[in-house]
């Protein structure tokens, strides 16, 4: 063992991981109690530890061949995610907003960036750098403000999605702007897609035949160990596949993830590789901070904060125009514009390569990646505060077309509705409140803010109109000042709140019955006017706990007296 390992270094390279480690999770707890996310504690990381901070690493190499690593399995977790299905509900949103927004994005930054002198190569470059977004930074925080399924974060998502896909070809297209594609660049182009063409068939037609049937019976061995070595397989296999053919390894991680991705294995496989892309996508997220200079950022902080602040508001601008060109309300669109004013992880990935192959000197990488980790590092700043910064826009005089969506409508609702009810959001929980209103002979209005479900119930006779029920516009076309119940069945807290707010006061005395996922935002809401809140974490622990009580016999009368859980304030 010692005759063929270099013992110096293997303890060089251990004692790096235990200080970047140890860094991480100290820093990492101090942006956790300051809300900021853990990728923006790693980065702050590989700033310490680097060679331009503190000096605490020495195999910077070792550490950037575990960050590759990384870019591997976050590319194959990408493609595992990814299914026609996925996109099936904002498909809208996926195909239109998604080229839309990168292309314009691209287009703008490419424009700013030939006016500033920068020339034609590099123009179209930081182009494609400022068009990505965080996947991993928005969704988390999404998911932590439970806004995954409200309008804005469905947009975000789709959006994203679509940016995680793009960046494949864009890595192809980077050798060819650093003018490296050879004397006929057209031979080049076709080459490469003869390449891809090649490896899209064996790999996108031959695998999935192929693969599923061996990890079928290796899963029926029921050794976790076996599936997960066999998953590396086919993750790394793809990977150095493409590599042979002078493609990139996250294109090949890419394509595995897709080979497995509508498999009855994806999930089992997403679950067991979640933790090493975990693990191994911080070493990248550090390796980028160990490259950053802070004493290139000190000398030239007011440009670089400059610079950020441009990015941030053009592709703001940018982002919520696109929301707006599809139909969205003006407030959906500005909330989604914010949410995606950041560059991302790829963007990083974009830049590298980029440095790799001279498209960049060292200075203006050192001034691109201080712009990207600003951005990244303020965007849970920027998400937290967008609902107050729409607001703002609201009250600028927009016409009603803006901020009500395109395809508002101004003619269907019932002006004659009274003693009705009020349903926003028509989701399963408003459709049932709808269906049971209809059984009962009650009258009702529904608003609902994605367009195809309005289309698809109207044809079905449902009183719906698309709306943005957050804004007093909708909710007076519904009547709702003549209305006896409003129900608030949006699972987005904060668009919640503000509607029981308006409703509240246009109709003081409308009976408001809202829906919340966790019982920490019931509060909020009674203080606004409900008069009754379900929870869906109370319901289902009520469910739960009276099961378990049934199977241990206990009396059902003294089961629902437990159940009277205080939903009051």
């Amino acid at each position: 063992m010692q005759g063929r390992y270099n013992a110096p270094v293997q303890m060089l390279l251990l004692k790096d991981i235990v200080v970047i480690f140890g860094l991480a999770v100290a820093v990492a707890l101090a942006c956790h109690r300051l809300r900021i996310p853990t990728v923006v504690g790693f980065i702050l990381t590989g700033v310490i530890a680097g060679p331009h901070g503190l000096g605490l690493t020495t195999e910077i190499g070792a550490v950037e061949m575990l960050a590759e690593i990384g870019v591997i399995f976050l590319l194959f977790t990408i493609g595992l995610e990814f299914s026609v299905a996925s996109i099936g509900h904002v498909k809208r949103l996926f195909f239109v907003g998604g080229p839309l927004q990168v292309v314009l994005t691209a287009v703008v930054v490419f424009g700013c960036s030939l006016l500033a002198g920068t020339p034609t190569p590099q123009a179209i470059f930081y182009g494609l750098l400022a068009s990505l977004s965080s996947t991993a930074i928005i969704l988390r925080l999404l998911q932590e403000r439970s806004e995954i399924s409200s309008p804005n974060g469905k947009g975000a998502m789709a959006i994203l999605i679509f940016q995680d896909i793009a960046f494949v070809p864009m890595m192809l297209v980077i050798p060819f702007l650093a003018g490296i594609g050879g004397e006929n660049p057209w031979r080049e182009v076709g080459i490469l897609v003869l390449k891809v063409a090649i490896i899209w068939f064996v790999i996108g037609i031959a695998a999935p035949r192929f693969a599923p049937k061996v990890l079928t019976r290796i899963a029926r061995t029921r050794s976790n160990e076996l599936f997960l070595l066999s998953i590396g397989v086919v993750c790394f296999f793809v990977a150095w596949l493409t590599s042979l053919a002078g493609l990139s390894l996250a294109l090949g991680a890419f394509l595995a993830g897709l080979i497995l991705s509508d498999s009855e294995h994806s999930h089992r496989a997403l679950e067991n590789v979640l933790p090493f892309r975990d693990v191994f996508s911080s070493f990248f997220f550090v390796s980028m901070g160990m490259l950053l200079d802070a004493g290139y950022v000190a000398a030239h902080l007011p440009a670089v904060l400059g610079a950020t602040l441009v990015v941030m508001v053009l592709k703001a601008a940018v982002t919520t125009g696109v929301m707006l060109g599809i139909g969205l309300p003006y407030r959906v669109s500005a909330m989604t514009g914010l949410a995606l004013a950041q560059t991302g992880e790829f963007s990083l990935l974009l830049l590298s390569a980029g440095l790799a192959i001279g498209l960049v000197d060292d200075n203006a990488y050192q001034f691109v990646l201080a712009v990207c980790l600003f951005s990244m590092a303020v965007a849970p700043f920027v998400l937290k505060s967008a609902h107050r910064l729409a607001d703002l826009g609201v009250r600028w005089p927009l016409p009603t077309k803006v901020r009500e969506g395109r395809y508002f409508i101004t003619s269907d609702a019932d002006e004659g509705l009274r003693d009705h009810i009020v349903i926003v959001g028509y989701g399963v929980i408003g459709a049932m409140v709808g269906h049971s209103a209809k059984l009962c002979d009650i009258q009702y209005e529904v608003i609902e803010i994605s367009y195809d479900i309005v289309r698809e119930q109207r044809e079905r006779g449902v009183p719906i109109f698309y709306g943005d029920a957050t804004q007093e516009a909708s909710l007076v076309k519904a009547n709702i000042k003549f209305a006896r119940v409003c129900v608030v069945a949006i699972p987005d807290p904060t668009g919640a709140a503000r509607v029981v707010s308006l409703a509240r006061r246009l109709n003081p005395g409308v009976e408001i019955v809202a829906r919340v996922r966790y019982v920490r935002d019931m509060a909020r809401l009674y203080a606004l006017g409900a008069n009754e809140i379900v929870s869906e974490e109370t319901e289902a622990s009520i469910k739960i706990f009276s099961v378990v009580l049934e199977k241990f016999g206990v009396d059902p009368d003294v089961i629902e007296g437990f159940g009277g859980v205080p939903q009051r304030r």
